[in-house]
């Protein structure tokens, strides 16, 4: 019976199983089919917003077209080398490289320095944008162009009142991209904009949406090609056409052709890379004349204002060169002059302690009355003054040695090395200087007065005591050689133990007595000090004669080590002039002068790129009146601010330190000074390698032409 009964549940268990099988795949396709809607949506919502990306791109390149006749450039959906990613527009004309990226969102902020679409941070695209710049920078910095030059710029459409900056990045509105333009007037030359189309066009190149691609429901990066005819500009960007050497040549040419202003900001390709390389930490940039050290140090302060918080410092010994590098900086960087100070050293020092509430009474004056009493009492009758040199000699050694490097206890004296002397001081005569130090340094206390040293040692023991509330981003010394000890460690007070601090200067060009290194002051530059080897300025004629007054003498160059006086350096500027003249007597010679720059303006220089450099201000007087009387306008050095004026300058040789002319006149150098008695031999070569090294820096502020007059013996 069993057997016969048919059985019936195997029946219903499988319907059972095709009817879940079927609910399990009805249940896949709607998920399926709604997987599909949310791409299709998604694709549709992409689809609107590239649309509308594609007009509001299109708007803007439609814009920044029309300036074409101005000598402005558009390259359209660029692509970063080695990726998909795209750029929307690179305009490249005489007011830079802009990397413009182009939203079209609804609500954009600037909230406490963030960018925010609606409430959504959107730092993200402004960081996307920074770093686009920057892979610009590196391509057109490897043709000289400093690295601020290339701004990074988003251009928000539908709005009105967006101008604000974040970081490195500009905001802007379609309404304020033109005139922001304007306002960054005419910083390229037309050689210039046409090699940078050529390197940016080759190295980020248009990109193509690959038609043979098969369409997909899943999410892909789209490219949405723009209406752009970049074929006109097709001649601009054949890199075929691209030599780096003729390049470079003519860059070097066409900046020489412009006033000496704009040639001392002149960035050269091989320099670009050391304005951003450079890290945190202590650093050094060192190099023989005309090597660029300044111009340098002053992109390097510019790229620093733009990518760092708080205000980078920039100072000298010199007091006249801070206000000129300010003048120049304003040219190079105006929109971020506000950010960068210019100040010498001592003039920092002095504001800083009267802000405190420090009333200080510097008196260089009494101060000098001081040390004649000293002297008269202390050192003349003393084993000094059998050695047979002048007083100022030991004033310098006070000045120098000791109080330029803080020394406060005979011990530290007695058994110190004194860089850059060549005079040994054996233990009786350091005892005679000690004890003159001590009745000068007691006169001034007594008086409460203060010389520059006292000034810069206090700075810096109210620094240590209270840091700065707000301190520098950076700090940047220029011509540090000519700093002192205790100058250099107040620089590494004030960049907070020296994290963010850039010495710039060359041994060589020391003009001061004395010395130091750079590890007494406790700044280590290990890994971190560059040496330029190339000298952009002076053409070769001009620095093979400048080189042959200082070639048998050795320096110091700050970090222990002494270097031969005929250094290892390529000038990229062929021929020049030098001109040598002999006078009977000093009137003879002024007369010379004189003449020699009525040559130079006949012969076409303007008046503003002449320059004559004198030992003493009593001859800057002097050459001021002569050339009154012959009709040509001058300018003193002391006053040059750093613009074009159509002046010949006149001034000191140490007010010429750190800039450049392309013509310069020299007077006598190299009379000697009247001696009642012989000079040790020591000494004799000290005073001698130091007025070489005067008339070496003299020679070599020039950068096409050169006059030296001399006094026939």
């Amino acid at each position: 019976m069993d057997r016969l009964t048919p059985h019936t549940t195997p029946s219903r268990n499988r319907a059972t199983t095709a009817g879940n099988s079927a609910g399990r795949e009805s249940l896949r396709a709607r998920q399926l089919v709604a997987a599909y809607e949310r791409a299709l949506t998604e694709a549709r919502t992409r689809m609107h917003n590239f649309a509308i990306a594609e007009r509001s791109e299109s708007e803007i390149a439609a814009q920044l077209s029309a300036l074409q006749p101005l000598g402005w450039h558009l390259l359209t959906d660029r692509r970063w080398p080695g990726s998909r990613a795209n750029i929307d527009l690179i305009h490249i004309g005489p007011g830079g490289v802009l990397v413009i990226d182009v939203k079209a969102w609804r609500d954009p902020a600037v909230v406490d320095g963030r960018l925010l679409r609606g409430q959504v941070d959107a730092q993200e695209d402004l960081d996307r944008v920074a770093r686009t710049a920057e892979l610009v920078a590196d391509v057109t910095g490897e043709i000289g162009l400093a690295p601020l030059e290339v701004v990074p710029i988003v251009v928000f459409t539908g709005r009105h009142g967006a101008d604000s900056e974040i970081g490195r990045v500009k905001i802007l509105d379609q309404h304020s991209l033109i005139p922001w333009m304007v306002r960054r007037g005419s910083r390229l030359t037309p050689i210039q904009v046409g090699a940078l189309c050529r390197v940016v066009g080759a190295s980020f190149p248009p990109h193509e949406l690959n038609a043979a691609e098969p369409a997909t429901a899943e999410p892909t990066a789209s490219v949405v090609p723009r209406p752009m005819a970049r074929q006109t500009q097709a001649s601009l960007f054949d890199n075929s056409l691209f030599d780096s050497g003729a390049l470079e040549a003519a860059l070097i040419r066409e900046a020489s052709l412009a006033p000496i202003e704009e040639w001392m900001t002149f960035l050269h390709p091989e320099q670009v890379r050391l304005v951003r390389r450079i890290g945190s930490g202590p650093a050094r940039i060192r190099g023989a004349a005309g090597t660029g050290k300044t111009v340098v140090a002053l992109h390097r302060a510019a790229y620093l204002a733009e990518s760092l918080p708080g205000p980078v410092l920039v100072t000298s010994f010199i007091n006249t060169l801070p206000p000129v590098l300010r003048g120049l900086y304003q040219r190079l960087s105006p929109a971020t002059s506000g950010r960068v100070e210019f100040i010498n050293l001592h003039a920092w020092a002095s504001r800083r302690l009267t802000e405190r509430g420090l009333h200080l009474q510097v008196d260089p004056k009494f101060a000098q009355l001081a040390y004649n009493r000293a002297w008269a009492r202390q050192g003349k009758r003393s084993c000094l003054g059998e050695i047979g040199v002048s007083s100022t000699y030991w004033k310098e050694e006070i000045d120098c040695v000791i109080k330029g490097r803080g020394i406060v206890d005979y011990s530290d004296y007695r058994d110190l090395v004194r860089v850059g002397r060549r005079t040994r001081l054996v233990g009786k005569q350091r005892e005679a200087v000690w004890m003159l130090y001590c009745d000068y340094d007691d006169q001034l206390r007594a008086a409460g007065r203060l010389d520059y040293n006292d000034l810069l040692t206090l700075a810096l023991d109210e620094l240590r005591q209270r840091p700065l509330a707000t301190p520098y981003a950076a700090v940047i010394a220029d011509e540090v050689q000519d700093l002192n000890c205790q100058a250099v460690r107040l620089l590494r007070e004030i960049s907070s133990e020296g994290t963010r601090l850039l010495v710039v200067g060359d041994g060589q060009q020391q003009m001061y007595p004395g010395g130091y290194t750079l590890a007494e002051a406790g700044i280590s530059v290990a890994g971190r000090s560059t040496v330029l080897r190339v000298n952009y300025r002076n053409a070769s004629k001009i620095i093979d004669e400048a080189t042959k007054v200082v070639a048998g003498d050795e320096f110091d160059d700050l970090e222990g080590s002494a270097e031969t006086g005929r250094r290892e350096v390529l000038s990229v500027r062929d021929g020049g002039e030098v001109h040598h003249a002999s006078a009977a007597n000093i009137d003879a010679l002024r007369r010379q002068v004189v003449e020699r720059v009525g040559q130079l303006i006949v012969s076409g220089q303007r008046p503003a790129d002449v320059a004559v450099l004198c030992s003493t201000n009593f001859e800057v007087n002097v050459y001021q009146t002569l050339l009154r009387k012959a009709g040509f306008a001058s300018l003193r050095l002391s006053e040059y601010q750093g613009s074009p004026v159509d002046a010949v300058k006149v001034g000191t040789v140490a007010r010429a330190k750190g800039l450049e002319f392309k013509n310069v006149v020299l007077p006598v150098h190299d009379r000697p000074r009247s001696r009642t008695r012989p000079e040790p031999e020591e000494i004799g070569r000290e005073r001698g390698e130091q007025k070489r090294r005067e008339l070496f820096v003299a020679m070599t502020r020039a950068r096409d032409s050169l006059w030296v007059g001399r006094v026939a013996s």
